[in-house]
C-alpha cells in the first residue's frame, strides 16, 4: 500500500484551509451526502495529522482510528480512502456550484422554460438579469453568461410572444463577442509559447477576421480591445503602438479580469519586453520595469504566499538594467521569503551576487556564488556568466577560457531550450572574438560590432558592446 501522506487523497486535503475543512466536516454529516462513520473518522484523523504537520503517518494507526475494534485490512483501509477522496471531490463540486450563483440560476430558468412554467420564468430571467448587470468582471465568463441569458430569454418569447422583438441582432453581437475574445486570449497563448519554442500555429479565421472588422468597432468593449492589441503587438513588426495602447487599456480596467486573467495579461507583456529587450530594444527595459513594479504593487506575482524564482530572477535582473541598485537591494530583502524554501538559498545567493556585480564588487559577486549549488538550469548559466563577465574584467584569461569550454560543454548536454542553447553559443563566440581581437584593429572590431548588433536573440548584447566601446 502507498503511504499515505503520498496519498492523492492526503495531498488534497492539505489544500483545504479552515473554512472548506468546517464546511466538508458538515458535509459528512449530512446523510443526503453520505451514510458512512469510517470516511467521517477517516477525516477528522487526517485533519489532525495534517495540523500536527507529520512527516510519516503510520499506517497501522490510521487504521486503528477508522476501524478500532477490527484486525489491521490494508485493502478496506484503502477502499475506505478512495471513498473519502470520492466524497471529498463532491464536496468541492458543490461548493463550486454554489459560488457560481449567475449560472445556477439561468440553469433554473432553462427548467422552468422547459416545463412551461412561465411564472417561475419570468421571475428567474429578472433576477438573472439584476445579477448580470450587477458583475464586475465583464470577460468571457461574463459575455458566455450574458449569451446564455438572451438565449433563455428568445426561446421563451418565440413561444409565448410570436411578435416580439427576439433581439437576434444583439445575440449574434454577442456571440462574434464571445468568439473574437475566445480566439484572441488563446491566440496570445500561442503566440508567447511560439516565441520560446519556435512552434509555428495556426490562427484559423482570426487573422481574416481582424482584417474585415473595423477597430473601432472591435475594441468597443475594453476587455477584447486588450485582448485585440496584445495580439497586435505580438504579431506586428513595429509592435509600439500597440503596446502602448495594452499597457493603457490593461492598467486602466484590471477590475474587469480576475486575478488569473491579469497576471496572465501582464506577463504576456513582460515576457514580450524581455524578448524586445533581447533584440536590442532598451526602450523595453523600463517597460518591463513599470509592469513588473505594478504587478508586484497588487499582488499578481504571489500565490498561496509564493513567488516563482524566476520571476524573482527576472526583477532583479531588470532593476539592475534600470541602475536602481537600492530598490534591488530592497527587494532582495523583502521578497525572498515567498521564495519556495528548496530554492531560497541558491536564489538569494545569485541576485546578491548580481548586485554585487552590478555595483562593481567582484570578490563578493564570487564569495555569493560560491556560497550556493545551482541545480536549476536558468540560474546555473547567470551564475557562469557572472564568472564569466568577471573574469573578462579582470583580465584573468586562464580561468576565463576554462569557464568558457566549461560553459560550452554544459550547454551541449543540458535540456535547454533551442532559445537558450544559440544564446549562449553566440556569447561563447563572441567573447573568444573579443579576446582575440588585436588592440588597433578598427577595421576587425568595425565588423565584430556589425555581428553582434545584427545578431538576434542575444541576452548580453549591450554588455557585448560596452566591451567593444
Amino acid at each position: 500500500m502507498e503511504k499515505i501522506e503520498e496519498s492523492k487523497l492526503y495531498n488534497l486535503l492539505k489544500t483545504f484551509n479552515s473554512g472548506e475543512w468546517k464546511q466538508f466536516s458538515l458535509f459528512l454529516q449530512s446523510p443526503l451526502h453520505n451514510r458512512r462513520e469510517d470516511t467521517w473518522r477517516l477525516q477528522k484523523y487526517l485533519r489532525l495529522q495534517i495540523r500536527n504537520n507529520t512527516k510519516a503517518i503510520n499506517t497501522l494507526r490510521a487504521y486503528k482510528s477508522v476501524f478500532p475494534s477490527e484486525s489491521y485490512d490494508g485493502l478496506k483501509l484503502r477502499g475506505t480512502m478512495s471513498d473519502l477522496l470520492q466524497l471529498a471531490e463532491e464536496y468541492l463540486l458543490t461548493a463550486q456550484a454554489k459560488e457560481k450563483s449567475l449560472s445556477n440560476t439561468l440553469a433554473i430558468a432553462e427548467i422552468y422554460r422547459r416545463r412551461r412554467l412561465d411564472k417561475h420564468f419570468k421571475w428567474v430571467i429578472k433576477k438573472s438579469s439584476r445579477l448580470i448587470e450587477q458583475q464586475a468582471l465583464k470577460n468571457e465568463v461574463y459575455l458566455r453568461s450574458h449569451l446564455q441569458f438572451q438565449m433563455e430569454n428568445m426561446q421563451f418569447q418565440s413561444r409565448t410572444q410570436r411578435t416580439a422583438d427576439l433581439k437576434l441582432q444583439d445575440i449574434s453581437d454577442n456571440i462574434d463577442r464571445l468568439y473574437l475574445l475566445q480566439k484572441l486570449r488563446h491566440a496570445c497563448t500561442q503566440l508567447s509559447h511560439q516565441a520560446v519554442y519556435h512552434k509555428k500555429y495556426d490562427y484559423g479565421l482570426l487573422p481574416s477576421i481582424l482584417e474585415s472588422l473595423d477597430e473601432n468597432t472591435l475594441t468597443d468593449w475594453p476587455m477584447i480591445a486588450v485582448y485585440y492589441h496584445c495580439f497586435r503587438f505580438l504579431t506586428a513588426t513595429t509592435p509600439s503602438n500597440h503596446f502602448q495602447q495594452f499597457r493603457s487599456l490593461l492598467l486602466k480596467h484590471m477590475e474587469l479580469f480576475t486575478p488569473e486573467e491579469n497576471k496572465d495579461l501582464f506577463l504576456l507583456a513582460i515576457n514580450f519586453c524581455i524578448r524586445q529587450m533581447n533584440k536590442g530594444e532598451k526602450s523595453f527595459i523600463a517597460e518591463a520595469f513599470a509592469l513588473y513594479q505594478e504587478a508586484l504593487k497588487v499582488g499578481f506575482l504571489i500565490e498561496e504566499n509564493e513567488m516563482s524564482r524566476f520571476a524573482f530572477n527576472n526583477i532583479v535582473g531588470i532593476a539592475l538594467m534600470m541602475e536602481s541598485y537600492d530598490w534591488t537591494a530592497r527587494f532582495i530583502n523583502d521578497y525572498h521569503t515567498y521564495i519556495n524554501e528548496a530554492y531560497r538559498p541558491a536564489t538569494l545567493s545569485l541576485n546578491h551576487a548580481r548586485l554585487a556585480f552590478a555595483t562593481q564588487k567582484y570578490d563578493q559577486a564570487i564569495y555569493h556564488l560560491q556560497t550556493a549549488e545551482y541545480k536549476d538550469l536558468v540560474n546555473n548559466l547567470i551564475s557562469r556568466m557572472l564568472l564569466i563577465k568577471i573574469y573578462y574584467l579582470q583580465g584573468a584569461w586562464e580561468p576565463l577560457e576554462a569557464q568558457l569550454t566549461n560553459l560550452d560543454h554544459f550547454i551541449r548536454r543540458a535540456a535547454l531550450s533551442q532559445f537558450h542553447k544559440e544564446n549562449y553559443q553566440q556569447i561563447i563566440r563572441f567573447i573568444r572574438r573579443l579576446i582575440a581581437l588585436p588592440p588597433y584593429d578598427e577595421e576587425k572590431k568595425a565588423q565584430l560590432h556589425q555581428d553582434i548588433s545584427n545578431s538576434s536573440s542575444l541576452s548580453e548584447k549591450s554588455w557585448l558592446l560596452e566591451q567593444l566601446d
